[in-house]
C-alpha cells in the first residue's frame, strides 16, 4: 500500500519537523507501507492564480494513486506552511478536486508559538471539504520536535500515532462525516443569486438578539423530569478526548487521534483536563469585540482553579488565580465536568443553582456561545 507524504516546511526552517518526518517514514516503511515523500517547497510551485502547471498535477497524480496521504507542515500562523497551503489550493481545481476523497490522512504539524492547534482545526476543515478523513492529529511545539530523540515518552507516544495510522490505512477504514448544509436556493437560481440567498440567510440566523434567544429556550420552566432526560441522552452520546501531560515541566505536547486501537486502554478524562483543554474548541468567529477574563474555582473532589483569556479573537487558558477577573465561576467538579461535557449549558447550571458567580454574568451568557462544547 502506497502512502504520499506532503513535505511543507522550508529547507532551513523545518522547527523540527524534518525529524519527524525520518521517524514516520521509517515507522511506516516497517510496517510495510511504501512511502513516498513530495518536497513541496522543493517543486517551487507558482503562486496559484486559477491556472494548472505541470509540477502540481503531477503531485497531485500521486495523491490520487495513494491509499492515505500524510501532510507535514510547519505553522507560524493559524495556517499550515506556505508551500503546503498553495498546493492544497490547486487541488481546488476540476482535476484535483477528486484527489483526497474518501482518503485516511494524518496530520503533522510543529509550531514555535502555539498555532499548532489553529493549524490542525484548519487543515481537519480543508480535507473534510474534500471529503477526506483526518484519522490521525500531531501537534507539537518545536523544542518538543527538536529533543525527540533524547525524550523517550514523546518519541513512544508519536509511534504509537503512527502505528494508529498503519491501522487505519491497511485496513480502509472508513468515518462518519457530518452532513453538509444544503443550499438554501432553488436549483434555477444563477450562481450569484444563490450566493446571495446564502449570504442574507446566514446574516439573518446571527442577528438574533441575545435576550431573545435566552427568552425563546425558556430554560427555567424545564421540570425534573425534563432535565433528567437531556442528561440520560447527552451521557449516551459523550465522546470524550484528552491530551497527555508533559511530565518533565517543558512545553505542552498536543497529539490526538481519530482511531484508537481498539485494545488500547480508554482514556481518562479528569475535569482539570477538561478545564484545560477548553481552548480548544473555541470559536474565535463568534467572539468579535469579546475581551474577558473568566476565573473558575474547583472544589469538591478534584480541587483547582484556573482562568481563560479571551482577547482579540483569542483564547488561552492558565492555571491559578487571575488578578482582576471579570468572572469569576465556583462549581463543584462534577458539575464543571458536566457542564464541560454538554450535560448543562453553564447558563443553565447557574440557573438551576448548580453553579456559583461573581461579576459580570453576562460574560457567562457569552460562555456557552463561543465554546463549541460537544455532547
Amino acid at each position: 500500500m502506497k502512502i504520499s507524504l506532503l513535505y511543507g516546511a522550508a529547507p532551513n526552517y523545518s522547527l523540527g519537523l524534518a525529524g519527524l518526518v525520518n521517524i514516520a517514514m521509517n515507522v511506516l516503511t516497517e510496517l510495510g507501507l511504501e512511502v513516498k515523500q513530495i518536497d513541496l517547497p522543493s517543486l517551487q510551485l507558482p503562486l496559484f492564480d486559477g491556472a494548472s502547471c505541470e509540477a502540481a498535477d503531477g503531485a497531485i497524480s500521486s495523491v490520487k494513486k495513494s491509499s492515505g496521504v500524510i501532510l507535514a507542515a510547519t505553522a507560524v500562523t493559524p495556517g499550515p506552511s506556505a508551500a503546503l497551503e498553495n498546493f492544497l489550493e490547486y487541488c481546488s481545481l476540476p482535476e484535483g478536486q477528486s484527489a483526497f476523497e474518501n482518503k485516511n490522512c494524518m496530520l503533522l504539524v510543529v509550531s514555535q508559538n502555539g498555532w499548532e492547534r489553529f493549524c490542525l482545526e484548519t487543515l481537519s476543515h480543508t480535507l473534510y471539504a474534500m471529503g477526506a478523513y483526518d484519522s490521525v492529529r500531531v501537534g507539537l511545539r518545536r523544542d518538543s520536535a527538536e529533543a525527540i530523540e533524547t525524550r523517550e515518552e514523546i518519541r513512544t507516544i508519536f509511534e504509537k500515532q503512527l502505528e494508529d495510522y498503519f491501522r487505519v490505512v491497511r485496513q480502509s477504514r472508513k468515518f462518519l462525516l457530518p452532513a453538509k448544509e444544503p443550499m438554501i436556493p432553488s436549483e434555477g437560481a444563477s450562481i450569484n443569486q444563490r450566493e446571495k440567498m446564502l449570504l442574507e440567510s446566514i446574516q439573518k440566523k446571527q442577528k438574533a438578539p441575545l435576550s431573545e434567544i435566552i427568552q425563546k429556550l425558556n430554560l427555567e420552566s424545564m421540570n425534573e423530569n425534563q432535565i433528567g432526560d437531556v442528561n440520560a441522552i447527552t451521557k449516551f452520546f459523550a465522546q470524550k478526548f484528552s491530551e497527555p501531560e508533559p511530565n518533565d515541566g517543558s512545553s505542552p505536547i498536543f497529539i490526538e487521534s481519530g482511531a484508537r486501537d481498539p485494545g488500547a486502554e480508554p482514556r481518562v478524562n479528569t475535569c482539570r483536563h477538561l478545564t484545560r483543554n477548553l481552548p480548544r474548541q473555541f470559536q474565535p468567529q463568534l467572539a468579535q469585540g469579546l475581551e474577558a477574563v473568566l476565573q473558575v474555582q474547583i472544589s469538591g473532589e478534584e480541587n483547582f482553579g484556573g482562568y481563560y483569556t479571551i482577547q482579540g479573537m483569542e483564547c488561552g487558558y492558565s492555571d491559578g488565580t487571575a488578578l482582576n477577573p471579570d468572572i469569576t465561576i465556583f462549581s463543584d467538579s462534577s458539575v464543571w465536568n458536566d457542564v464541560l461535557t454538554g450535560q448543562y449549558t453553564a447558563q443553565k447550571a447557574f440557573m438551576i443553582g448548580r453553579l456559583k458567580v461573581k461579576g459580570n454574568y453576562v460574560i457567562l451568557t457569552k460562555f456557552d456561545h463561543v465554546f463549541q462544547i460537544r455532547k
